[in-house]
Order: structure tokens, then C-alpha cells, then sequence
């Protein structure tokens, strides 16, 4: 993830002269970052609004792919499913819809079962 969605969540649609956010926190994609039509286009920021990079972050800097602790710490609260819905939604505002899609699908479909034979796995050979 940290690959795919870093620094993603840092960017917010922002009043250019007073440099506030929207009052609901929009996140949104620069529209110099390229972007693949084909995986579904990301949010962009109505007038008067402009993108802009933040330096205070969504859910006090925790949920993002910023680093190696926060994206461990963001995996696992999906695979956990608390709250993950709300997490894909920011992150596809941010980023293109469908390879946000395809992510959270293998990483839910995939990583709890994973973890749920290695945890009968180990209590079966107990």
C-alpha cells in the first residue's frame, strides 16, 4: 500500500486564500498527477477550491501509507474491519476508484482468512 497510496491522504481541497480545508474534509488528486482513465478518475476540487498539500492529516496522522508504521497500523485495522469503509472512501477520493477497489478486496478477501488458518493451524498442533 505504501507504494500505491503515499502521501495520499495529505492532500485536501483548501480555500487558496485562507489555506482552510472544507469544513467535511474532501481529499483530492493534483490535476498535474497523472492519472489512468481507466481505473476510474480520483477526486478534483470544485471552485474556489485548490488542491493542496496539508501538513496535519485525517485521523490524527495515523490511517495513511506514509511509512512503514502507519501503513502496518492502517492494515491492520482493515483486516480487522473496524471502520475500514470509511478509510476506502478517503482513500478513493484521493487516488483512482477501481485500483482502490482491487486493493481493499484482496487485502480483506485474502489476509483475514490467511490469518485465521494460521491461528487454527497452531491450535490444532498444540
Amino acid at each position: 500500500g505504501k507504494e500505491f497510496f503515499a502521501n495520499s491522504l495529505s492532500r485536501q481541497c483548501v480555500l487558496p486564500e485562507t489555506g482552510k480545508p472544507r469544513i467535511n474534509a474532501r481529499f483530492c488528486k493534483h490535476a498535474s498527477l497523472t492519472s489512468t482513465w481507466w481505473l476510474g478518475e480520483p477526486e478534483y476540487c470544485r471552485e474556489p477550491y485548490v488542491c493542496q498539500q496539508m501538513a496535519e492529516q485525517s485521523d490524527y496522522g495515523i490511517t495513511n501509507f506514509d511509512n512503514f508504521l502507519t501503513s502496518s497500523m492502517t492494515i491492520m485495522q482493515v483486516i480487522s474491519f473496524y471502520n475500514w469503509s470509511s478509510f476506502m472512501v478517503k482513500l478513493t477520493q484521493a487516488e483512482n476508484v477501481l485500483g482502490v477497489g482491487i486493493y481493499f478486496c484482496c487485502l480483506i478477501v485474502t489476509i483475514p482468512y490467511v490469518v485465521l488458518n494460521l491461528f487454527i493451524a497452531v491450535i490444532t498442533t498444540v
